[in-house]
């Protein structure tokens, strides 16, 4: 993170950010092919070079993903079954907010909002919170 805050600085050069921005759309889409079943499926036949172009990835719409969620979500312990029974918890106010996930990926956090709209529950009530390192 520090290395995309100094290259985002005033002055870092147009093609240094594109160049950037490239080898995180790869690491992505190789990541998510590599740990979701659903992209693994979209993504066959394509190949993740260091080339890759953007256009070439199917697109995928929120409401396939949330048709899905079991197996778009790069990580297996996260279910929805659990989040919306956690969220219904939360809003029935039997469950203290925050508990459900301690480091979200952007996915979760996506689905999250998605679920509280669903089941009108306050943006960002249930959160998970950001934890500090351990002091030593």
């Amino acid at each position: 993170m520090r290395h995309y805050r100094r290259l985002t600085a005033v002055g870092t050069p147009r093609e240094e950010l594109l160049a950037l921005q490239r080898r995180r759309l790869v690491a992505t889409a190789r990541h998510a092919a590599a740990a979701s079943p659903i992209y693994r499926e979209l993504y066959a036949g394509i190949e993740l070079a260091e080339d890759l172009d953007v256009r070439a990835l199917p697109v995928v719409t929120k409401e396939v993903l949330m048709e899905h969620f079991d197996e778009w979500v790069t990580d297996p312990r996260l279910q929805f079954s659990q989040v919306e029974a956690h969220l219904e918890r939360v809003r029935t106010r039997r469950a203290p907010p925050r508990q459900l996930v301690a480091y979200p990926s952007m996915a979760s956090l996506l689905a999250l909002e998605q679920l509280e709209a669903r089941l009108r529950i306050a943006p960002g009530s249930c959160a998970p919170r950001v934890r500090s390192a351990p002091r030593r």
